[in-house]
């Protein structure tokens, strides 16, 4: 029984040790296939740096709804600043300020009640490359890979990657989620 057992965990960290490589695999192939169809010179590319290759997953705050809500809150403190700014509309800016609390409140109850959904993997890669006057230039992108792992798109980046990149593969390729 004890053999068993430790067999059976072996087997378990094996294979998760073997997923976590073929995710790690994958997006380096990508990136490489990436940065070699993109760059203006794809020749110059030299990988610095890919960090962790991890789960992505939605998030409450990201919503058109949970915006929505985060817009009003803003537009009742605003206002209520105003308001408390004269003596004689005291009252309206309390009453305001409730208003903007129960929204919070239900946003609060919104976000613990929402279901993430997975919706890829995130790494960022850290890389040299020449720009568009052939100068090296240190950049980063952070990418974003699909849940089935064969598509990638630029989550962001810094602002060099404009001269490293036509401006057509980051129009293409900017995440449109």
């Amino acid at each position: 029984m004890k053999r068993v057992l430790h067999l059976l965990f072996i087997s378990l960290f094996a294979l998760t040790f073997t997923s976590c490589e073929n995710k790690e695999k994958q997006a380096d192939k990508l990136t490489e296939e990436f940065m070699r169809k993109n760059l203006n010179d794809p020749r110059s590319y030299q990988l610095v740096e890919r960090g962790r290759v991890d789960s992505l997953f939605s998030e409450f705050r990201a919503t058109n709804e949970a915006q929505y809500m985060l817009d009003k809150v803003k537009q009742i403190t605003d206002s209520a600043a105003r308001y408390s700014e004269s003596v004689k509309t005291v009252p309206q800016a309390q009453k305001m300020l409730a208003d903007g609390q129960r929204i919070l409140e239900e946003y609060k109850k919104k976000q613990k009640k929402f279901k993430s959904q997975f919706l890829g993997y995130a790494f960022k890669v850290s890389f040299r490359a020449k720009n568009e006057h052939g100068a090296l230039v240190r950049s980063y992108v952070v990418f974003r890979l699909n849940p089935e792992m064969d598509r990638l798109s630029i989550e962001d980046a810094d602002m060099n990657i404009f001269s490293l990149f036509a401006s057509d593969a980051i129009n293409d390729n900017m995440n449109k989620y």
